[in-house]
């Protein structure tokens, strides 16, 4: 009789402890997945929020340059038009997340921050991701799972950069997925 609730206390704790996620974006760590890696960063200027980069993606600064090298001021406004359907990108989040995640992440009001940045044609090049540190379903999302987004996402996010904008490089963008507005 001991061997049988000594075994069901076991089962039962196997069964919890891979019933949770696996992963927990921490500040400082990189989260290891089967085809991606994620650096996870504290924004100085909003520290309850974690920005996760690609560990491919080269430029993950929040500064814009010029074409030579000169920063850009906050002051400059970078003039391009989004060349996507909002639909597509909702679209794309429901297609990542689950019913119960989606329905989560609704009931919490989270904002989650999609940064791209985009070549002088604005195809998007490179994307990172914000959300506050506590959110639940995001703060332990899989991996490769914010890779399948990202990936679909590169594919969708465009932008026209218009004729007096040409001279920055990289420019960065922001798509914000207000979950709770979510159909």
């Amino acid at each position: 009789m001991k061997k049988i609730i000594v075994l069901s206390v076991l089962v039962l704790l196997t069964c919890q402890l891979f019933s949770q996620s696996q992963y927990k974006y921490t500040v400082g760590d990189t989260i290891v997945g089967k085809n991606v890696k994620y650096v996870c960063k504290e924004r100085e200027d909003k520290p309850s929020y974690l920005r996760i980069d690609n560990i491919t993606n080269k430029d993950t600064s929040s500064d814009m340059n010029y074409t030579n090298g000169e920063l850009i001021s906050m002051e400059e406004v970078i003039v391009g038009r989004y060349e996507y359907e909002e639909k597509d990108v909702y679209g794309i989040v429901r297609e990542i997340f689950t019913e119960s995640e989606l329905k989560i992440l609704k009931e919490k009001k989270y904002i989650f921050r999609i940064i791209f940045l985009t070549n002088n044609q604005g195809v998007t090049q490179e994307i990172s991701f914000l959300f506050a540190k506590n959110a639940e379903v995001l703060s332990t999302f899989a991996p490769d799972r914010f890779y399948q987004l990202e990936n679909k996402l590169k594919k969708t996010l465009k932008v026209k950069i218009e004729k007096e904008s040409q001279h920055v490089r990289n420019p960065k963008w922001d798509k914000y997925i207000d979950f709770s507005a979510m159909q």
